[in-house]
């Protein structure tokens, strides 16, 4: 029946190589009520917290020496496969429309650490998601059991980018900071030092490029991490890092930076092409749409920019700061800020079409699918937006606030909130 929809139970054996001790650990989850059973759970999974403990030791000075992440066979592309942060290279987080809401719990799984800007990945019925611990794990999309997980060293931000059977994941405090992972053969076959990375890896053709927190971008070759060229801030004396994960096409790379510029280079050379001044720090990711770039500062602005030229087309006061990806179609431009809004504007022009007051900050990008979109915020809720009207149609709660932006695919929705735990969310039979 080939991998979609099969289980970690499901392999005559489990999955090969070790089993994950921690798989018996759903802090939260699974804990019985009362002191007396409390404990009597915690002195069954024990042993099995010490095992790992140890594991993950080994595997902070040998990242291939305790793996537990190795799939029995390649997850099969489809229509829905994300294998990079945002959907695509364009970053236009625009996926085919799920089951509408309401939307209902399916599943929740405790991943051991909070997480950070990136979002989780889907390939056929497996979920990726990488974690503040620097563990990377693979998930049943559909069940939400889990195939396994490694421990890669530092904290992994960013959402890693996959391609065929390798996970490119970025790391921060560790030194090696960007590691190649075989997730078929369970071990690492490069990894290179650019300092710590808290944005999500843009893969064009061969080629990898990232940023580091005191503002270089670096460009590896994809098959060995081999450095191709670097790219430094200008005039960066105070070291101000990029936390703008990469956008690109063709030999085009756009990213924003902590100096307040916007920044295209040529993904060739690593020349600068041009640089726009936007007033304020850059942390959101940049999107590109027919001719432009879309981006969004701390300051509350948001700039269409042309690719070309660098000049700007229009720009717009939101009113709060913006952290997260703007959603970007045919006609709208939807964004979320910290003030507490979803705000839908005109592609072409700017002019504000509706604004939607969800009362609690938006950290994170926003999620199309359909004639809804999707937003998260920091008090725990997760609401459904009509596209075209800015009309909330659903608001549901979710474990924890939500900094990581939402993915969707297999019939669910999947978020990750900062209590540690990721949920998947199914359209409400009636």
């Amino acid at each position: 029946m080939g991998f979609l929809m099969r289980t970690t139970h499901e392999f005559p054996g489990g999955i090969p190589g070790r089993r994950c001790a921690e798989n018996d650990l759903h802090a939260g989850r699974h804990l019985s009520p009362g002191p007396a059973k409390d404990l009597a759970h915690f002195l069954r999974v024990l042993p099995a917290i010490v095992a790992r403990s140890l594991c993950g030791g080994l595997l902070l000075l040998s990242a291939e020496g305790c793996s537990g992440l190795r799939l029995p066979e390649a997850p099969r592309d489809s229509a829905f496969s994300i294998r990079t942060f945002a959907t695509n290279t364009m970053r236009n987080n625009e996926v085919p429309a799920i089951p509408g809401p309401p939307l209902v719990l399916d599943w929740e799984e405790d991943l051991t650490a909070g997480f950070g800007e990136g979002a989780p990945l889907l390939v056929d019925s497996v979920l990726f998601l990488g974690n503040l611990r620097g563990e990377l794990y693979a998930l049943n999309a559909g069940t939400g059991k889990r195939f396994g997980w490694v421990t890669l060293g530092g904290a992994i931000h960013g959402a890693p980018v996959l391609v065929g059977n390798t996970a490119i994941v970025p790391l921060a405090g560790s030194r090696e900071s960007l590691v190649a992972y075989d997730f078929l053969e369970g071990r690492i076959l490069w990894r290179q030092e650019l300092g710590d990375i808290h944005v999500s890896p843009l893969l064009l053709g061969s080629r990898v490029f990232v940023a580091n927190t005191i503002g270089v971008v670096h460009c590896v070759s994809l098959d060995d991490g081999a450095p191709v060229w670097k790219f430094e801030l200008p005039e960066n004396k105070a070291l101000k890092g990029i936390r703008s994960s990469p956008a690109g096409f063709g030999r085009s790379v756009f990213f924003g930076a902590d100096d307040g510029f916007l920044y295209h280079l040529n993904a060739a050379t690593g020349s600068q092409e041009w640089r726009f001044d936007a007033g304020a720090s850059i942390q959101a990711t940049p999107v590109l749409h027919e001719g432009r770039v879309y981006i969004g500062t701390l300051a509350g602005k948001l700039f269409a920019i042309a690719d070309s030229t660098g000049r700007p087309e229009w720009s717009c006061d939101v009113g709060g700061s913006i952290y997260g990806t703007a959603l970007v179609d045919s006609a709208l431009v939807i964004v979320g800020t910290t003030a507490g809004d979803v705000i839908g504007l005109q592609r072409l022009t700017g002019k504000i079409m509706w604004k939607t007051e969800l009362r609690a900050p938006v950290n994170s990008g926003i999620l199309g699918a359909g004639e809804f979109v999707y937003a998260g915020t920091l008090r725990k809720d997760l609401v459904a937006i009509r596209r075209t009207t800015g009309e909330i149609v659903w608001r549901g709660t979710t474990g924890g606030r939500v900094k990581t932006t939402p993915t969707a695919g297999l019939g669910r929705l999947f978020v990750a909130g900062d209590n540690r735990v990721v949920q998947a969310f199914k359209e409400e039979k009636r």
